[in-house]
């Protein structure tokens, strides 16, 4: 038997939906995605956010001495966020420079100040908008009652699968009585 979480139904339902191109479109989409909140991360680096806490005075002070701006010093930390395609629907964004794990998490002396999630909420509603643009053009082409069917097959299947799973339990509490 197939076992969903809702968000994972709903990405098999686009899939059986989908057809031959849902693959081609679902990689674009998450690239797409990864790309965005890469290029959102970097330019937060260097602009200090609201939501960051303040500066140590120290570090304030190296500041008004006209060094670089909030967490970019040799702009090592910016050049070393990437992304990686792990599958058809994700993507890992990230740095492997310490610095910039320690500025994302913080430590035991650094308060956080996330740019990596921070970039990843910012363009959280610019990325649902780009999919559901994308999944609508995909679906356009779909006919109708085509598409009905195979909602109505692949929840066919899916009952069928969870009554022989019901049906094999109370076989085995039989057998064991």
């Amino acid at each position: 038997m197939k076992t969903f979480t809702p968000a994972g139904f709903a990405s098999f339902l686009v899939h059986e939906l989908g057809g031959a191109g849902w693959k081609d479109m679902s990689h674009s989409a998450i690239e797409q995605a990864a790309k965005m909140i890469k290029r959102e991360a970097k330019s937060l680096i260097g602009t200090p956010q609201l939501s960051w806490p303040p500066l140590a005075e120290s570090t304030a002070a190296h500041k008004r001495t006209g060094a670089s701006a909030p967490l970019f010093e040799t702009g090592e930390r910016r050049s070393s966020i990437d992304y990686v395609i792990i599958s058809d629907d994700e993507a890992e964004i990230g740095s492997n420079f310490e610095k910039a794990v320690w500025q994302e998490m913080g430590t035991s002396k650094i308060p956080p100040r996330s740019f990596l999630a921070l970039a990843a909420e910012q363009k959280g509603e610019a990325i649902a908008r780009m999919i559901e643009k994308r999944l609508v053009r995909h679906l356009e082409g779909h006919n109708p009652f085509h598409v009905a069917r195979k909602v109505i097959d692949v929840l066919k299947e899916t009952v069928t699968d969870l009554d022989e799973s019901v049906a094999g339990e109370d076989h085995h509490k039989e057998h064991k009585q």
